[in-house]
């Protein structure tokens, strides 16, 4: 079933649009008139437009390369084009090179919009709402807006680290350009965790979303599962489990039978919590992801035009020998039309084989968050609790799934941890949650140089600041070390 909510990308909803800057923090300090501030969010209807265009944003955060590179491209799991010189350089290459500067301009912009635009919507329901708490509708307007808000403050540090902390507009140049870098644990408890616990208690459930036609909305389960996330990343285990327990009560979502019919345009499916909607005769937005395929692919199967932005590494390839997920994940190459194979790495999760030839996009929607994933982070929360048969049993869950031997309990606690990670590694390949998973369990260092057989700077494992936001406010706004 298709999304009944398509995101129109109209003057209502594009009300807070900025163009791409520089120094974005400095140009967010405009007049609200200029994005359709309080006045013009006069009701309900206006304010849910406005929640629209947040999510519109996620179109782009997620367009190619931006979070490819960011959580894929620089784990085991991903590269830029395979060769050995492009994976060894992970932590050097990629963050300097242009698509990557792009990649990570865009990110903090992309973000940064977000963040503003959820800004606007809270203080508009605020100032011209007051009793709102008690209309359903706007509180769950205020919760999805707070939800994204988080969502955007939960990229932006774990992968540039401390980073400002906006929580209401900047109303002039000076205030804007006193900005400065708060740190990582002010952020997460100033904004990503009460955020998301408002968001948990505020959105609506996926059941009632589809009943009133606004399926396509953050639903209460997607807020539930970052505050686990949220939670895990502040080593709150406990409480981290008795929100995501209250997903799985829910009856709300439940594991597809079959792994490959997760994919294929199957979309808003039973296992499926949060997807970016596409529909591109409604919002004039497609999913450019099919065009993932290395160039040696070019021409072969009727794809015309591919934009290697990012392929399996022969590591990922190598663990998921033998496991039955290994096609609908990815593939080592194609048949030409001479029926000769073409030795190349690339994702099928992504990649619609139907659209002939010179297609280059389609409408499936791109799945940021699914019932796979409460499961895990279920089991990470107990494992890490060293509830190890618990854990043990909800990784099991996905592999029972995919017809995979099962995991045994009778293991220890930094081995089932190891588990869990090998099992979510391939459940979740190129899903863009690899970097995450390897942050949160501080796995990161281990993984990655035993993946590259060398060493690598720990001030590597944050990306650069963008240059633009240095030169408009540097006694606020500083370079991570090593850059």
């Amino acid at each position: 079933m298709k999304t009944l909510l398509y995101i129109v990308f109209t003057f209502s909803l594009a009300v807070v649009f900025w163009g791409c800057q520089d120094d974005f923090l400095t140009d967010a300090a405009q007049p609200l008139d200029r994005f359709g501030g309080n006045d013009f969010y006069d009701s309900p209807d206006k304010i849910q437009s406005g929640v629209n265009a947040i999510y519109f944003e996620l179109y782009d955060l997620y367009a190619r390369p931006n979070l490819l590179f960011a959580y894929v491209n620089i784990s085991d799991n991903g590269a830029q084009d395979n060769t050995e010189t492009d994976v060894t350089n992970t932590f050097g290459k990629r963050l300097v090179d242009g698509d990557v500067a792009n990649a990570s301009n865009n990110i903090w912009q992309i973000s940064y919009k977000i963040i503003s635009k959820s800004n606007i919507i809270e203080d508009a329901i605020e100032t011209g709402f007051p009793d709102f708490q008690g209309d359903p509708a706007l509180s769950r307007s205020m919760g999805e807006a707070r939800f994204m808000r988080a969502y955007a403050y939960l990229t932006l540090v774990t992968i540039f680290g401390d980073v400002p902390l906006l929580l209401d507009q900047p109303v002039t140049i000076e205030e804007a350009s006193a900005l400065t870098r708060n740190p990582v644990s002010s952020v997460w408890e100033q904004a990503i965790i009460p955020d998301l616990e408002y968001a948990a208690e505020n959105c609506w459930v996926k059941s009632q979303l589809v009943t009133e036609g606004l399926l396509g909305s953050a639903p209460q389960a997607a807020a539930k599962l970052a505050l686990a996330e949220a939670y895990l990343f502040n080593d709150r285990p406990g409480e981290a489990e008795a929100v995501l327990e209250e997903v799985v009560a829910s009856g709300e979502y439940s594991l597809l039978p079959d792994f490959s019919a997760l994919w294929g345009g199957n979309d808003n499916n039973a296992e499926s919590i949060f997807e970016i909607q596409f529909n591109f005769g409604e919002t004039g937005r497609a999913n450019d992801y099919t065009r993932l395929l290395p160039f040696e692919l070019q021409g072969i199967g009727g794809f015309q035009f591919t934009t290697q932005i990012s392929v399996p590494t022969d590591d990922l390839v190598n663990a998921m020998e033998g496991d039955t997920r290994f096609l609908a994940t990815l593939d080592t190459g194609l048949y030409d039309i001479d029926s000769i194979f073409v030795e190349a790495n690339h994702w099928r999760k992504y990649t619609d084989f139907s659209i002939g030839a010179g297609a280059i996009e389609n409408d499936w929607n791109i799945n940021l968050m699914r019932y796979a994933d409460v499961l895990h982070l279920l089991a990470e929360a107990e494992i890490r609790q060293d509830k190890v048969a618990e854990g043990m049993a909800h990784v099991n869950e996905t592999r029972a799934r995919a017809s995979m031997p099962l995991f045994s309990a009778s293991v220890s606690q930094s081995e089932a941890l190891d588990l869990y990670l090998e099992e979510r590694r391939l459940e979740f390949a190129g899903e863009m949650k690899r970097w995450r998973d390897l942050l949160r369990t501080e796995k990161t260092v281990e993984v990655i140089e035993e993946f590259l057989g060398t060493s690598i700077p720990e001030s590597q494992l944050l990306w650069p600041i963008p240059e633009g936001e240095i030169e408009a406010n540097p006694d606020g706004i500083f370079q991570n070390p090593g850059y």
